[in-house]
C-alpha cells in the first residue's frame, strides 16, 4: 500500500478472524481450553463475542474435530498432521479464505485463551499496518509483543508457506520477523487485554479480574 488510512477506513467486510484453538493445554491438565468456562461462558464463546463485531467471517483453528462439531463457524484444520503450531493454523485459514472467501484480504488472529481482547484490536492493527506499509501488525502490551495476536495480509500466504513448509520454521516470532511487521501497543494496566489462561491459577485470576470489572460497572 502507498497511503495511510484511519480507523474509519477499517475494512471489516474484507477481514476474517481466526480463533486459534488448537493447543493441547498441557498446563491445564489436559482440559480443553475451548470449553473452559469463565463466569458461565466457554472461552470460545467469549472469543467469538469479542471478535465478531470486528470481522466479516469468524473461523476456528482446531485439529480435534470431535470437540468442535457443534460450533456454528467453520473449523479449519492444519494442512498436515504435524501440529506445527499457530502459524500452521494461520496458513490453513489463509488457504481456506482463498478458496471460500476470496474477497478477504486480511486475517485477524487471536488465541482462544485471551478472554479480555480489546474491541479496537482490528482497527488499531489495521492502522499500524497500513500507516507503515507493513503486511503484518502485531499487538503489544507490557513491553511484550504478542506474535499470534495480529493482523496478517493474506498476500503473505506464499511467504508463510515457504517458511513453514519449505524451511521448517515454526516459531511465530521468526516468521513474523521474516515477513516484516508493525506493532500497536495497549496499556497493561489496570488489566492486560492480552492476559491469557494457561494454568488453573490463570483461570482463577481471570475469574477475579472479571468479577472485579463487573462489580465496578455496578
Amino acid at each position: 500500500m502507498t497511503e495511510s488510512w484511519t480507523a474509519a477506513d477499517y475494512p471489516r467486510e474484507h477481514i476474517a478472524c481466526l480463533v486459534l484453538a488448537g493447543g493441547r493445554a498441557r498446563r491445564m491438565g489436559g482440559i480443553n481450553k475451548v470449553l473452559t468456562v469463565l463466569n458461565g461462558r466457554p472461552l470460545i464463546e467469549i472469543a467469538a463475542s469479542n471478535m465478531l463485531p470486528q470481522c466479516a467471517q469468524l473461523l476456528v483453528s482446531a485439529n480435534d474435530a470431535n470437540d468442535f462439531h457443534t460450533l456454528p463457524w467453520p473449523v479449519i484444520h492444519d494442512l498436515d498432521d504435524t501440529r506445527s503450531g499457530p502459524i500452521a493454523g494461520i496458513l490453513a485459514a489463509m488457504e481456506w479464505c482463498a478458496v471460500n472467501r476470496p474477497e478477504i484480504g486480511w486475517l485477524l488472529s487471536v488465541p482462544v485463551d485471551c478472554p479480555f481482547l480489546p474491541s479496537d484490536l482490528g482497527s488499531r492493527l489495521w492502522n499500524a499496518a497500513t500507516s507503515t506499509n507493513e503486511p503484518l501488525a502485531l499487538a503489544a502490551s507490557g513491553g511484550r509483543t504478542h506474535f499470534v495476536s495480529g493482523l496478517w495480509s493474506v498476500s503473505l500466504r506464499d511467504a508463510i508457506r515457504q517458511q513453514l513448509i519449505g524451511k521448517g520454521v515454526r516459531r511465530a516470532e521468526a516468521i513474523a520477523e521474516a515477513c516484516g511487521y508493525a506493532t500497536a501497543e495497549w496499556p497493561a494496566s489496570p488489566r492486560d487485554p492480552f492476559f491469557n489462561i494457561n494454568t488453573p491459577d490463570d483461570l482463577r485470576a481471570a475469574h477475579l479480574a472479571e468479577n472485579s470489572r463487573l462489580n465496578d460497572r455496578h
